[in-house]
Formats: structure tokens, C-alpha cells, sequence
């Protein structure tokens, strides 16, 4: 009967363990989309007023600047469908419960749109760093 008991214990001690992890998990995904969100489109704003405002005259290398707001706003894009991709997958899972609690379906099936969303979030870190490189190299370049 102990055993009973303790292993219960230990179950509830992984489930509320596992409850706070997820919820931080999903605090941190937020963070992390907020800022691509945020810096994107700051470093957007002052680019074009560093063009305006600092650079040299003529500018130079053009094709950086160009190159980083095309990033810019692939991160910016692919932060959005990340947004999506992730209201669809928790749509997803609640149907994979369902499957698995209600209908009592052996094994749980795959989530698509959760494998969407990492890649979704890797591709905005991704072009934010390129933007941002980008960004860099030109402001560079161009300083009076």
C-alpha cells in the first residue's frame, strides 16, 4: 500500500514539475516572438533614419541596407506565421488528447503545426541575425 502511495506521490510531483516546465516553456516562446517583433522592426525604423540622418554622402553598398530590411521583414513575417502555426497546433493537441482520453486511441499521433512553429521560430532568429548583420556591416560602411 506504501508503494501504492509513493508512486502516486511521484506521479503527482512529475505532473506538477511537467505543468510549471510547459508553462514556462510557453512564457519563453512569447519573450522570444515579442522581441523578434520588436527589434525587427526598431532596427527597420532606424535604419531608414540612419539613412537619412548619418550616413554619408553618396551612400555606399546600397545592397546591404536592402539586403538587411528584406530580413528584417522575413523575421517579421515568419514571427506572424509562427503566431498562427502555434494557435493551430494547441487546436492540434487538444484533438490528439481527445483522441487519446475520450476515444481511447493507443498511441498519440504526430502534431504537425508544433513542428511548423520551431521551424518557424528558428527562420525568424535566423533572419533577425542576417538583418542584423547586414545592418552592421553597412552602418559601417556609411559612417560619416
Amino acid at each position: 500500500m506504501t508503494e501504492n502511495n509513493d508512486k502516486e506521490n511521484l506521479h503527482k510531483i512529475y505532473l506538477e514539475e511537467r505543468r510549471e516546465l510547459i508553462k514556462s516553456q510557453i512564457e519563453g516562446s512569447k519573450q522570444f516572438d515579442r522581441a523578434i517583433l520588436t527589434y525587427s522592426s526598431g532596427a527597420l525604423m532606424l535604419s531608414i533614419i540612419f539613412m537619412e540622418k548619418i550616413a554619408s554622402s553618396p551612400i555606399q553598398c546600397k545592397c546591404l541596407l536592402i539586403l538587411s530590411w528584406i530580413f528584417f521583414i522575413l523575421a517579421i513575417i515568419s514571427t506572424i506565421i509562427s503566431f498562427l502555426l502555434s494557435q493551430k497546433a494547441h487546436e492540434e493537441q487538444i484533438e490528439i488528447l481527445e483522441e487519446l482520453y475520450i476515444q481511447g486511441r493507443e498511441e498519440p499521433r504526430p502534431n504537425k503545426f508544433s513542428s511548423l512553429t520551431k521551424y518557424s521560430n528558428i527562420l525568424s532568429a535566423i533572419f533577425f541575425i542576417l538583418a542584423a548583420l547586414f545592418l552592421v556591416i553597412f552602418s559601417y560602411k556609411n559612417i560619416k
